[in-house]
């Protein structure tokens, strides 16, 4: 499977299959991150993705779990997210869930009915850094997004295992 260094994933993926999606970060504006600063962002192809899938599939019996990497793949456009959890529908069926990093301005940019057929899909978690509460904090952070804008995209997308981090600015 192709990666690109580096390649973060949160611990609680561990046993979760990496799928490349993106490199870098479309943000990487972030007063506190050095993760990406000299990794310019790029989208992976769809021809790269399913070899990857396929070259998945011959390697494990079963994955109930992807994480798409890098920084935040759901800045991808719906469609382009679409057609990503397809092939993995197409090509490991089994897969429960289809998580990776996002920023409330990738919610922002989708509509509704994009939310819906995207978890429709199985993309169902999304991890999101909101840093603090505080809107001075987030803003001296640079994160691209109020508090006011993430209580409201959380709510949109109605992310499960973010309710318990939202409860605290919601």
């Amino acid at each position: 499977m192709k990666y690109t260094n580096p390649v973060y994933r949160p611990p609680f993926e561990a046993n979760s299959l990496l799928l490349q999606v993106t490199v870098g970060c479309s943000h990487n504006q972030c007063s506190f991150c050095t993760m990406y600063k000299d990794v310019p962002f790029q989208t992976e192809s769809m021809e790269q993705i399913e070899k990857d899938l396929l070259e998945a599939r011959k390697a494990y019996r079963k994955v109930s779990r992807i994480f798409l990497v890098n920084a935040d793949p759901f800045v991808l456009s719906a469609n382009k997210l679409k057609l990503i959890a397809i092939k993995i529908n197409e090509i490991l069926p089994e897969v429960e869930t289809i998580a990776m990093y996002a920023s409330i301005k990738n919610i922002i940019n989708k509509t509704d009915e994009e939310l819906k057929e995207l978890r429709a899909l199985k993309i169902n978690e999304l991890n999101i850094g909101l840093e603090s509460a505080m809107p001075e904090v987030v803003e001296h952070f640079n994160k691209g997004f109020t508090i006011d804008e993430a209580k409201v995209q959380l709510n949109r997308y109605r992310i499960d295992i973010l309710a318990i981090i939202c409860s605290h600015i919601c």
